[in-house]
């Protein structure tokens, strides 16, 4: 290496003398001393008598500066232009011609482009086929390569740190080195280099996008009366927003979490799922249950919820409810409440996406019965002949103490069906308990034809979307089962999965439809997984835990290195949204992120040796396995740092030798954590307080 002689002439030489790059000029002028870890003692002490010179090397002196330059070249070996994006900014103060392959060892030492500052290991870059690429770390060239054509940016060789470790260690009289922060310092008290918007980071904590806007097929009413119900500043459980290592095998919710079949959650980065749908109503179908979950008669009512019904409906008055009744109730108590209920058919539940509905019946705490609704029948009949849902009517003839079509017509009452208006009603939206076979206890103007009483409907009731139900009678010795009460239960599609049902005009999702409205205006009803684009699809996701997050955000405190790249992170209330704030504005969504020549694919390639998706799940051997939605098209993307709209933290190329914490330093400025302290009179360096 240089000594002081060498770089006092480097001062007089031109670039041209370099090989034209600032980087060679830059090595000549960092000359080197003979010394070693161990400070010189002072003559006379018995340190002095121990101190062993033989131990001695040419190196870096403990408290200046080094440089190690990363090469940034076109795809081929063409030099970079001043059009191109500069993903390594030195590289357009002289360094253009800049090779860091070209060491004095392998080439001429007149070669243009040479760099003698990782001379001291064989560094190799493997597309270049002079190595077989390995797991194992080996010393790669630092170097950025792009191609104009058709990639962009190429993903950094994941070794490269290693040659730029093991150069700084070699260089520097006892070892240590440091990378510089921005500023040219290594001020570690310095807490605020990263300073980024939290708030920016809500859309991670929902699975749902209710708190950010009114989703496709929503009744826009029925939204506004149900916002106050989204938690949308962070609050308990239970609200829309959805813990990322919540336990929930025996959590509050009792929904089992499909994560934790691996049960190492804490240690193991999961990254996002897709929230599956099944047609047998498995995991990943919505569930809401109206009936208590304890008896209501001892005076307190619990009713459950979980991640997809984030809270119990709003009930709703109908014309027939007694105007005495104490209270709405989204739930059924036998006859006092006119064996039914009605209530405001929630904002996360859309009408069309209902899949079944169930009228769960319990008496003394015990479940009596389960009805089910049938999924495709086109009307609600109460068995004898009525198409009125909840029994909205009069009875004349004597029977006006007769609550319901059914005892009415047993009673010899005619019923006024000028109430249930099917206008209202919407046909294709009315539904029918239906019996799986006749029951025995059938009254006679019940044939057991397979239809009961009990029924539902969705009504528009001044704008909004209510649900109405009704259950079997049980006043009448005979007929029907005996209960005390119940509720309903609404098996849905959730919000924005891949089953959920949106109308869509080619590949633009309309706002405002429902099934009947879509159909009659020409347009598209089907699934999301149906549409003619993966990217025009706004699809939810299970979150990843918090190591999976903070893989990612951590590398935002490596700002500043060229060899680092920045993957997204979307939105687990919408896939194809990636978290504002942090990227340059023309990165906001999955569809820049496909389509952006400045992004690239992260995976493991033969020149790449392994796959970032191997960090979110060891078993991710393909490529773009790591990216959530990877297994229906998309692929792992990431940027250099051109494109995070962030300061940089570090120095790209200046570095310090410098002292390692625990060792005996003359200054705390020469340590590699710029902090010292005092210990039994020895200054000894340390970490600062707080890093």
């Amino acid at each position: 290496g240089p000594n002081r002689l060498h770089a006092n002439q480097a001062l007089f030489n031109g670039p041209e003398k370099f090989g034209n790059t600032e980087a060679e000029r830059n090595y000549w002028q960092e000359e080197l001393i003979c010394s070693q870890s161990a400070f010189k003692p002072q003559l006379n002490t018995e340190a002095f008598g121990n101190y062993d010179m033989t131990l001695n090397r040419c190196c870096r002196e403990i408290g200046a500066d080094l440089t190690m330059f990363t090469q940034f070249t076109r795809t081929g070996g063409g030099n970079i232009l001043s059009t191109d994006p500069k993903y390594v900014e030195s590289i357009f103060g002289g360094n253009e011609f800049l090779r860091t392959l070209f060491t004095p060892a392998q080439t001429s030492p007149s070669q243009e482009g040479r760099y003698s500052r990782y001379s001291s290991f064989p560094t190799a870059n493997p597309s270049d086929g002079s190595v077989t690429p390995t797991s194992s770390p080996y010393h790669q060239a630092p170097l950025i390569e792009y191609d104009p054509g058709t990639t962009g940016p190429r993903a950094p060789r994941p070794f490269q740190w290693k040659t730029i470790n093991d150069t700084g260690r070699n260089s520097c009289c006892g070892n240590g080195w440091i990378r510089k922060f921005s500023d040219g310092s290594n001020d570690w008290t310095n807490r605020q280099r990263l300073s980024v918007d939290y708030s920016n980071f809500s859309c991670i904590n929902y699975r749902t996008p209710l708190p950010f806007g009114r989703p496709p097929g929503i009744n826009a009413l029925n939204y506004q009366k149900d916002v106050d119900k989204l938690c949308l500043s962070p609050g308990e459980f239970g609200c829309a927003q959805f813990p990322l290592d919540r336990e929930e095998i025996n959590g509050n919710y009792g929904i089992s979490n499909p994560y934790q079949t691996y049960q190492e959650a804490q240690y193991t980065i999961r990254r996002p799922s897709n929230i599956g749908n099944s047609s047998s109503f498995g995991f990943g179908a919505g569930v809401l249950e109206t009936f208590p979950s304890n008896d209501p008669s001892g005076g307190t009512l619990e009713q459950g919820k979980n991640h997809h019904s984030i809270y119990q409906p709003v009930p709703f008055n109908t014309p027939q409810d007694p105007p005495d009744d104490g209270g709405k109730f989204n739930f059924m108590i036998s006859q006092t409440f006119n064996y039914g209920a009605s209530f405001y058919l929630p904002s996360y539940i859309q009408k069309d996406n209902i899949l079944r509905v169930e009228i769960v019946y319990f008496n003394d705490g015990s479940l009596v019965e389960t009805a089910t609704a049938s999924s495709n029948s086109p009307d609600c009949d109460d068995g004898v002949g009525g198409n009125c849902v909840i029994e909205i009517g009069n009875c004349s003839n004597n029977c006006l103490g007769c609550t319901t079509k059914r005892e009415c017509l047993i009673a010899g009452g005619s019923w006024d069906d000028s109430l249930c208006n099917v206008t209202t009603y919407a046909a294709p939206n009315i539904k029918s308990i239906t019996e799986s076979s006749p029951r025995p206890n059938d009254p006679p103007t019940d044939p057991g034809d397979g239809v009961d009483e009990a029924a539902f409907c969705i009504a528009n009731e001044g704008g909004y979307d209510v649900f109405h139900f009704g259950g079997r009678q049980n006043i009448t010795p005979g007929i029907g089962i005996n209960w005390q009460y119940g509720g309903v239960r609404i098996i849905y599609n959730p919000i924005n999965t891949r089953r959920y049902e949106v109308c869509f005009d080619g590949s633009n999702v309309i706002q405002d439809s429902d099934r009947e409205q879509c159909i009659a205006n020409g347009n598209t009803w089907d699934r999301l997984e149906n549409m003619p684009s993966l990217l025009d699809q706004p699809r939810a996701m299970n979150p990843g835990n918090t190591l999976y997050y903070t893989s990612k955000l951590a590398r935002l405190e490596l700002l500043g290195i060229p060899q680092i790249a920045y993957e997204p992170i979307y939105c687990n209330s919408d896939w194809r949204e990636v978290i504002p704030g942090i990227f340059d504005s023309g990165l906001g969504t999955k569809e820049d992120w496909e389509s952006d020549a400045n992004t690239f694919d992260y995976r493991a390639t033969a020149a790449q040796d392994i796959s970032p998706g191997s960090m979110y799940d060891s078993r991710c051997v393909t490529p773009g396995c790591g990216d959530p939605i990877a297994s229906e098209g998309a692929r792992d993307r990431a940027v250099l740092k051109d494109k995070v709209n962030l300061p940089d933290i570090w120095s790209e190329n200046e570095f310090k030798c410098c002292r390692e914490t625990n060792l005996e330093t003359d200054a705390g400025s020469n340590c590699c954590s710029g902090f010292a302290v005092d210990i039994n009179g020895v200054l000894t360096c340390k970490l600062p307080p707080g890093t």
